[in-house]
């Protein structure tokens, strides 16, 4: 399938815009390069409110939703933070598009005993300027503060303890949402990692549900947890989900969503290298020069402002195994490219574009985990580079951190990754210390700081594409103190970053892959 998005660089490379952090890069790409693109945008559904009016009262193996809702109930709606999509899609925001939807039903059923959840697990508590960026005034105004709010996985005495999985793993799950006679679980699926059972065991869950599929063990598998079918990871979310399930009355609203990300000025990073015109060309040279020249954070600030076309493709609502299984096939037919074999080097550039760096910074432990992470993990049946082969990545990697957002983080870099970057180490000796830490729990439940622990699951989504990777090496990288905790090496350049890699691999003429993403994109690697 898409068989146009690959193609092979010949003797005279032209010149490719990098992401590059926050700004970009121009260079060129080796002879021979095998160049993965993302397909192009699948087309929208122009009537996404109609669309999903229809599948509320359409849902897959449940009744329709307004025979469901009796006067007098008490509901609880969950929905996605602001960790995705990535960049933020335009107003309106489908979450909000969906809820209003499910609001005037809730309402007209003469219920009133409603309250909206943003389901965050261990994330940071979103802004009340973002849950009304997010929500929309109106939605925002009516809730706000009392019964529009964050989930708190550490306010021990609104969570309850639903019972075990038949392996042994504890589901504790928001108490209000447990109690409630209907739960409403709202997603927007930017990757074929979110959703389904993923929903509710770890977005209304704590840290005791969500260490039984959080960890070293789970984590480095050798398999992509971007294929859940054949994912370790999503066999104990499953396992959760289904105990979850057993107890609560759910009803779940899927979206999938297309991958339109770049606006104008933006669009040219939205085409092939020979899709480019003069003027793609020239706005690309323009814009890598402009970000160049300004600071790390005038940089984040305008790309903060950046907001995506996304185009609603597919919505299912109902029982959740059979809903998440037909937004499945959208996902993969929006992002999948089949290829045949690996190779030995593979090229990535990265944005600082993080579920965990939104109105943030991406810091070193986030680039871990988007590169060695969510970027190597983009692949199905093996991975794109070989055992021992090199990876080779586009960013900065600046030692910043976002003093609210990431205090764990600076604690785990300083005094954990400067000791050990083994990662069964760092789980065994530091996880409970991070994780049951008074005062990442105080800033985690009062400010807007990602959990204690967090900076540990970071680094284990890592783990396996670290193992996996006989070298790593970015280009540009400003910190040699990062290298050198990280154990990676420097390149100024892709011309000097091939011949280190060929170097380690004793190999002149090593098979190179350069995977163009974002737009996501997920090799099927043969």
């Amino acid at each position: 399938m898409n068989e146009d998005c690959v193609s092979y660089i010949g003797k005279e490379s032209p010149d490719f815009v990098f992401f590059y952090g926050n700004g970009f890069k121009i260079d060129k790409l080796p002879e021979g390069t095998r160049v993965i693109y993302p397909p192009k945008p699948l087309p929208k559904i122009e009537n996404y409110e109609e669309a999903i009016e229809y599948v509320l009262e359409h849902p897959l193996n449940q009744k329709p939703f307004s025979e469901l809702l009796k006067q007098g109930m008490k509901v609880t709606i969950a929905f996605d933070d602001i960790s995705l999509p990535l960049p933020p899609m335009k107003r309106p925001d489908l979450r909000e598009t969906a809820i209003k939807s499910i609001l005037a039903k809730l309402k007209k059923a003469g219920i009133n005993d409603i309250h909206l959840i943003a389901a965050i697990c261990l994330h940071r508590k979103m802004a009340k300027e973002e849950l009304k960026d997010m929500l929309g005034e109106n939605i925002f105004n009516e809730f706000y503060p009392n019964r529009l709010y964050n989930h708190d996985a550490e306010d021990r005495e609104n969570m309850k303890f639903l019972g075990t999985t038949v392996h042994g793993e504890s589901v504790y799950v928001n108490k209000r949402a447990a109690e409630s006679d209907l739960v409403i679980y709202v997603n927007i699926n930017f990757v074929s990692m979110d959703g389904g059972h993923k929903s509710f065991a770890t977005g209304l869950c704590d840290y005791e549900t969500v260490k039984h599929n959080h960890n070293f063990n789970t984590l480095m598998k050798p398999e992509s947890y971007f294929d859940p079918s054949n994912s370790t990871l999503h066999s104990i979310l499953s396992r959760q989900g289904r105990l979850i399930e057993q107890k609560l009355k759910t009803f779940h609203l899927e979206m999938a969503i297309n991958n339109d990300l770049f606006p104008f000025p933006l669009k040219f990073l939205q085409k092939r290298h020979y899709e480019m015109n003069f003027f793609d060309k020239m706005a690309a040279k323009i814009t890598a020069g402009l970000m160049s020249i300004l600071s790390s954070n005038m940089q984040r600030k305008i790309n903060s402002t950046v907001r995506s076309n996304y185009g609603l493709v597919a919505v299912y609502a109902g029982d959740v195994e059979q809903v998440h299984q037909k937004i499945l096939e959208h996902n993969f037919r929006q992002y999948q490219v089949d290829v045949e074999g690996q190779s030995d080097i593979l090229i990535g550039s990265i944005p600082d574009m993080s579920p965990y760096s939104v109105n943030s910074i991406l810091n070193p432990v986030l680039f871990v985990c988007l590169f060695h992470g969510y970027f190597f993990n983009l692949y199905r049946n093996k991975p794109i580079v070989r055992k021992g082969g090199v990876l080779i990545a586009f960013h900065p990697l600046e030692e910043e951190f976002h003093k609210i957002h990431h205090p764990s983080y600076v604690d785990f870099y300083e005094n954990i990754l400067t000791k050990t970057t083994d990662t069964k180490e760092i789980e065994s000796r530091y996880e409970k210390e991070f994780a049951r830490n008074p005062k990442y729990i105080a800033l985690y439940r009062n400010s807007n700081a990602y959990h204690g622990v967090h900076p540990f699951y970071m680094w284990y989504w890592g783990c396996y594409g670290l193992s996996h990777a006989g070298k790593t090496i970015v280009v540009g990288a400003k910190s040699e103190r990062a290298l050198k905790i990280l154990g990676f090496e420097a390149a100024k350049d892709l011309d000097e970053a091939m011949k280190k890699a060929k170097e380690f691999l004793k190999n002149e003429k090593p098979s190179v892959t350069y995977l163009r993403a974002p737009p996501i994109v997920m090799a099927g690697v043969k």
